[in-house]
């Protein structure tokens, strides 16, 4: 079972500690706040009330002991982050992430030794951007630093009934298709409509891209929102 601490019990930490909590991970939540920590001892494996900006406090709290330390401290106690993530970092933890709540603390906080700083309302931002004006990428992770990432893209309908090999999606975009999910709707007896998908894992030249297909493929950012934008 893993192990994570996390300090700070706002609306992102305390979501954060009660959702790896239901992952079945082992979780210790710190907040000076009483109040929080009486709210949230139930949903955590163990939930203290320390003021971790005191050394001696946080060497009683075993962080060593954790696979991550998540440090989730909010934009009304910037210095109180830093100074927590500082003197974790010199206890020597596996891993230590912190939020941060703008580039400028972000810098700070890797600096005094943050091995990952998050910033949750740039993420979420991001995210509702790509989602409303690219609404055929239906999911993107990066892959890698010099700008590839893997993709779902529903594909226009200038793809259907095309093979791959008459796409050229690779010639023309750099995109190399590692899965094609074919979606098709299959009437029910009590008259409504199911989707019902099948993936082929294995796609060859020879298949075709039919009419709700959601095309899995791996490439440069760029080249995978411009053929997600194509209209026909």
């Amino acid at each position: 079972m893993m192990r994570f601490a996390v300090i700070g019990l706002g609306n992102f930490g305390s979501h954060l500690a009660q959702t790896l909590a239901k992952s079945g991970a082992e979780v210790l939540a710190i907040d000076k706040d009483l109040v929080l920590i009486e709210q949230f001892k139930h949903e955590v494996t163990r939930a203290v009330s320390l003021d971790t900006t005191v050394q001696n406090n946080l060497k009683m709290a075993s962080l060593t002991d954790m696979d991550a330390v998540i440090v989730t401290i909010g934009e009304h106690s910037v210095e109180a982050s830093i100074m927590t993530t500082a003197l974790i970092a010199g206890l020597g933890v596996e891993w230590l992430i912190a939020r941060s709540t703008s580039s400028l603390h972000g810098r700070i906080l890797k600096l005094v030794g943050a091995h990952e700083v998050i910033n949750p309302e740039q993420f979420v931002a991001q995210k509702l951007v790509r989602r409303i004006t690219q609404p055929n990428v239906l999911e993107l992770a990066a892959i890698s630093d010099d700008g590839y990432s893997m993709s779902d893209i529903t594909a226009p309908p200038s793809f259907y009934g095309k093979t791959l090999a008459e796409l050229e999606l690779r010639k023309k975009y750099g995109l190399n298709v590692i899965a094609i999910k074919q979606r098709k709707r299959k009437l029910l007896p009590d008259g409504t409509e199911q989707l019902q998908e099948k993936v082929n894992h294995n796609p060859g030249p020879d298949d075709k891209i039919q009419e709700n297909d959601i095309i899995s493929c791996i490439g440069k950012r760029e080249q995978i929102d411009k053929v997600a934008s194509m209209k026909r």
